[in-house]
């Protein structure tokens, strides 16, 4: 799908910097989506989670993007901005939550500061993203008084939005509100769907199938053991992919939670589909032993057939050869490595590695190859939250935010692929350059292909 400049009024200069206020920020979601698809994009976010806004920074500073520590209720607005975004924070209204809900809630007064901020500083447009538990009959009003507060000066139109019929590989619904000013005559709309259950023709162009939970994680499936990989006080981004296997009560536990039809509409399939999108990723669907934990089958790690194979790119460690230490090596043993099924030659001290050519032990590299185990089950990673909230795989954490905290930060997150085509729909509507088709080496994510198969399908 294509997304020309509109020929609506006013047109922003190509060269003039789109000044954007993300309130409520996180750790940047919808952040880097608006900067990776409007043209010479500034972004200034304001939240008051230390860890989040440490996070933001450390991944968004290159883009000119800024996060800054802000109570937003104590906060006055100053700046001219030309759009106003956030995920204006949704406890009060999850519907998971049975608690204090709505006004009863202590974070509800987030909500109306939202528009309070708004209608102070006037941007072109604003857009802000909840939970779809606002448009129930229960909360709607809540969401009634805010919008008659902006109606006035704002064209709006609101819709609960699918992530994984924008490419994303997770069925995640969110309430998205989207505010134009009046005096620029332009009406608000949304980006149609490019994904889909099934491929098929449309009227708009083609509708491709969803993105799965296997071509998201896959790879990851192939990650070696926890024990292999953990290694915390050397690289403590491994940490990203620390295994948590569940245990046979926690397992008979969440079965029984999904079989449940007394307290819910309908079974749940357990495991988790790898072959769907995955369920929308919260706190609760990564951590716990709640009914929407995401739960995958473990897998066990196997050498290949041909018990590996030496590879020339596999220099990543001075314990692994690269191509000329191995041919100096192999000169001298014509061409053999060490059999894997004869025992070894005496262990020297130099038979660890090196170039002594005589006395050092080679082996293949071997490929590890996920098998699943019957009846073991795990919870994701926080690389794969990420994974499934479309992060690329170059976004990172500080050492000193706990596992426990990456996966809140996460779970709060707005998809980024899903924030770039409503960053381009406002592009397109407001007449600013947008930064299309997108970039490979910016999403760095292995199924970039198909999640913008809109923009790089040439058949």
């Amino acid at each position: 799908m294509n997304y020309p400049i509109s020929k609506s009024k006013p047109k922003m200069g190509i060269f003039m910097p789109v000044k954007i206020l993300d309130l409520y920020s996180g750790m940047g979601g919808l952040s880097l989506g608006f900067v990776l698809a409007l043209d010479n994009a500034k972004i200034i976010g304001l939240d008051n989670d230390g860890y989040a806004v440490e996070v933001y920074n450390k991944n968004l500073s290159v883009f000119n993007a800024e996060s800054i520590e802000q109570d937003i209720l104590e906060w006055k607005p100053e700046g001219n901005y030309d759009i106003i975004i956030g995920g204006v924070p949704c406890q009060p209204y999850s519907l998971a939550n049975t608690r204090k809900k709505g006004e009863e809630h202590p974070l509800y007064p987030t909500f109306p500061r939202f528009f309070d901020v708004v209608l102070e500083l006037k941007p072109k447009a604003f857009l802000m993203e909840n939970v779809k538990g606002l448009t129930t009959r229960s909360r709607k009003a809540l969401l009634e008084t805010q919008l008659e507060r902006a109606k006035p000066n704002y064209n709006i139109k609101y819709q609960v939005l699918n992530s994984a019929y924008y490419g994303v590989p997770q069925r995640r619904e969110r309430l998205f509100v989207l505010g134009i000013r009046k005096d620029l005559g332009i009406v608000p709309s949304f980006p149609e769907p490019t994904h889909g259950k099934e491929e098929k023709a449309t009227l708009a162009g083609k509708l491709y199938k969803w993105v799965t939970l296997r071509e998201a994680i896959g790879d990851l499936l192939s990650i070696p053991p926890q024990g292999l990989v953990l290694q915390h006080e050397r690289n403590p981004a491994i940490a990203d992919n620390e295994v948590s296997v569940l245990t046979p009560e926690q397992i008979t536990k969440i079965k029984e939670k999904r079989d449940d039809t007394k307290r819910h509409y309908a079974k749940m399939e357990f495991p988790d589909n790898l072959d769907k999108p995955s369920r929308t990723v919260s706190c609760d669907t990564i951590e716990g032993e709640k009914r929407e934990t995401i739960i995958i089958p473990m897998t066990e790690h196997v050498m290949d057939d041909k018990m590996g194979t030496v590879d020339e790119h596999v220099a990543t460690s001075r314990l692994i050869y690269n191509e000329e230490q191995l041919k100096r090596v192999l000169k001298f043993r014509k061409g053999k490595l060490d059999s894997l099924d004869e025992p070894s030659r005496v262990v020297k001290i130099d038979g660890r590695g090196g170039d002594k050519t005589n006395d050092a032990i080679l082996v293949p590299i071997t490929k590890h190859v996920p098998i699943i185990e019957e009846g073991r089950y795990r919870r994701l990673t926080v690389r794969e939250v990420l994974r499934l909230q479309s992060f690329p795989d170059w976004w990172i954490f500080p050492s000193n935010v706990s596992t426990s905290r990456k996966y809140k930060l996460v779970g709060n997150a707005v998809p980024p692929a899903l924030a770039y085509r409503l960053a381009l729909e406002i592009g397109k509507l407001l007449g600013i350059k947008t930064r299309v088709p997108p970039r490979e080496g910016e999403w760095k994510l292995p199924y970039f292909h198909r999640m913008f198969a809109d923009f790089l399908d040439t058949g």
